[in-house]
């Protein structure tokens, strides 16, 4: 009689640790008891899903390949999100969802937010991943510009553009200069030949239209660099490769082999005779020109710092309104590569065995998590991303509770040290931003910030 007391007694205490610790809300919502660590607060700072490429690259495209060849006829508009960009999306929303469920961290509508590039292809990966992040709840995703995209408005806090109006004295005379010896140098460090000769095969770019004008028969290594304040528009510009040099529409191939890499078990694109018989380290070949003019034009210290100061003021401006936990805010790979290289991370290159695309893959997410330890905040700070393979799947949705997690590549920050629990601390974190946002000064002088 005494142990049945005892055992009693035992399984009352039990049940009464489980009623307090485990509350239901009036939404039917389970909250977890108290745990350190304790996430508080998640921002993501994501490029677009995968998309078709951009109107503008039809023409050049078609002006690469010998009589023949043939890109693949896409089922949406150019630059949208394609069906399987989506549905990815959408599974990515779930796998954080269950994360942070499991973590005991709870998210509504009310104090989350969800903002984009006033792009087709990045709004729709928002609403994507917020359906799937809220169990299928459809969210508001703020945006500037015109709401059916039609007036193709540029967006400082979203896009890489020039900053010169921060200052009233913005010496662009001495930025542009410093820009180009920049940009200039990091190009000289790089090989691209023995990518050229095999996107040239691969194209039969001897027979193009575009090498026949030009009088080649191989995509020529020079490259020039436009950094110049406004576009034909009127627009506030951001950098690039001068559409005089090959190395433009090399890079417009090497994005469309990318995309369709990632959509070729879809609608039957393997039987177009550009890419149904590459490999996967073919792939890796070719996506590799893409990351380089990436690398050439967004990630020079001055470049990146001038570039993404306006994206890094309003990254701050999000993560510290009151009240709210959740942020995912969706732009594109140059305003994720500025940003990192602004905020001095440490080189890296993502496993090739995991992505073909080694800087800032489709779809990539930048993590920032606050976790309170021991009454003292902290930051986790990391890639998230589908590996090749996960995104190449013949049905997306087959991506289960076991496979759906995304890879995660944490990350080192040049002048912040990693705390011996692996995480910063999240007022060195902030800090570092401040610092980041003040070496725009230097770029307003002409100067290399770090």
């Amino acid at each position: 009689m005494a142990t049945k007391k005892v055992i009693a007694q035992y399984i009352g205490k039990a049940i009464l640790v489980l009623s307090l610790g485990l509350v239901v809300n009036s939404c039917n919502k389970w909250f977890l008891p108290y745990r350190e660590p304790q996430l508080k607060q998640v921002t993501i700072f994501s490029r677009h899903g995968a998309r078709v490429p951009l109107a503008d690259y039809e023409a050049d495209l078609a002006r690469v390949v010998g009589e023949g060849r043939q890109w693949p006829v896409w089922p949406v508009e150019g630059g949208h999100l394609s069906f399987r960009g989506a549905t990815l999306e959408y599974l990515a929303g779930e796998s954080f969802r269950r994360e942070y469920q499991n973590a005991g961290f709870t998210v509504d509508r009310s104090d989350s937010y969800f903002s984009a590039s006033p792009k087709q292809r990045t709004v729709a990966t928002a609403q994507a991943f917020g359906a799937g992040f809220f169990g299928g709840e459809n969210v508001t995703v703020h945006y500037r510009g015109a709401k059916d995209f039609s007036d193709h408005y540029l967006d400082p806090e979203f896009l890489p553009l020039f900053d010169y109006h921060s200052v009233p004295d913005f010496d662009w005379d001495a930025f542009q200069a410093e820009a180009i010896r920049e940009m200039d140098q990091m190009a000289k460090g790089m090989d691209l030949s023995g990518n050229f000769r095999f996107m040239e095969k691969v194209l039969d770019f001897e027979h193009s239209e575009y090498a026949q004008s030009k009088g080649i028969t191989q995509f020529r290594p020079e490259v020039s660099f436009s950094v110049e304040k406004l576009t034909s528009s009127g627009a506030v510009a951001e950098p690039n490769i001068s559409s005089a040099c090959d190395l433009f529409v090399a890079n417009r191939a090497s994005d469309a082999f990318v995309l369709q890499y990632y959509e070729q078990d879809d609608y039957a694109l393997k039987k177009y005779n550009l890419t149904k018989d590459l490999t996967y380290n073919d792939f890796l070949t070719l996506s590799a020109v893409k990351d380089a003019v990436g690398d050439m034009v967004f990630t020079t210290p001055i470049v990146s710092v001038n570039v993404s100061h306006n994206i890094l003021g309003m990254l701050r401006r999000e993560m510290q309104v009151p009240g709210r936990k959740f942020n995912f805010i969706c732009a594109h790979d140059s305003s994720i590569a500025a940003l990192l290289a602004a905020l001095q991370v440490e080189p890296y290159q993502l496993d090739p065995k995991t992505t073909i695309e080694r800087r800032t893959p489709i779809g990539v997410k930048l993590v920032i998590e606050k976790w309170a330890i021991r009454g003292k905040d902290y930051a986790k700070v990391y890639l998230a991303y589908y590996s090749a393979r996960q995104m190449r799947q013949s049905n997306p949705a087959g991506l289960g509770k076991a496979s759906g997690n995304l890879q995660r590549y944490f990350l080192r920050f040049k002048g912040l040290d990693l705390q011996s629990n692996g995480y910063y601390r999240y007022e060195d974190l902030m800090a570092h931003i401040d610092k980041t946002l003040a070496l725009y000064d230097k770029t307003a002088r002409g100067e290399k910030p770090f």
